[in-house]
């Protein structure tokens, strides 16, 4: 035993635990993914199309200025690129539900499943798993405040397709694409 695992042991009561400075990476990916591809934005959906929007009114009030329903329902860009093992961070506003599928998966092939939500009730959240690779929270299941960011690495090189599989959004059309890129494509 070495000696910083030795004191990490003294320190932990006589338990065997490694010293955070070894060289293990304890399962997670530590590898560094840098330059101007190895990060995007991508914003899912948008507040407030037409003026005044108060997000702070109650929604239903006689002032009618907080509706849910003046979200756009869009990703933007419709198209974003990244190299290999990059990221993208979905800024989600409000009810959306983010779907990424494997290259080679057209959004018309997605439609032509006829897809069934997975939920008895509301809206429902489309659930088609062939080629799905990653499939986000519930947005219904987190309540009033929805809006968060989730953040998804690209390791697999080709077009995918992005969809909200938010039933209602699914069906008026609402995806885009993630282009991952080799590392000597920047």
């Amino acid at each position: 035993m070495k000696r910083r695992q030795f004191v990490a042991s003294v320190i932990a009561g006589g338990i065997a635990v490694p010293a955070f400075g070894d060289d293990q990476n304890r399962g997670h990916q530590h590898q560094r993914v840098e330059g101007r591809l190895a990060n995007a934005v991508v914003s899912f959906g948008a507040w407030g199309r037409t003026p005044p929007f108060d997000r702070l009114t109650p929604a239903g009030s006689p002032l009618g200025q907080n509706d849910r329903n003046q979200n756009v329902h869009q990703l933007m860009p419709f198209e974003t690129k990244v190299k290999v093992n990059g990221f993208v961070s979905f800024i989600i506003s409000g009810a959306h539900n983010v779907q990424i599928f494997a290259p080679g998966t057209s959004f018309e092939q997605l439609r032509s499943m006829n897809p069934i939500p997975t939920l008895p009730i509301g809206p429902g959240i489309v659930d088609i798993p062939t080629n799905r690779i990653y499939r986000g929270l519930d947005p219904i299941a987190l309540g009033p405040v929805q809006d968060r960011i989730e953040t998804v690495q690209f390791q697999m090189p080709g077009r995918h397709l992005v969809i909200c599989g938010l039933l209602p959004h699914f069906l008026d059309n609402m995806h885009g694409f993630v282009r991952v890129v080799g590392n000597d494509d920047d």
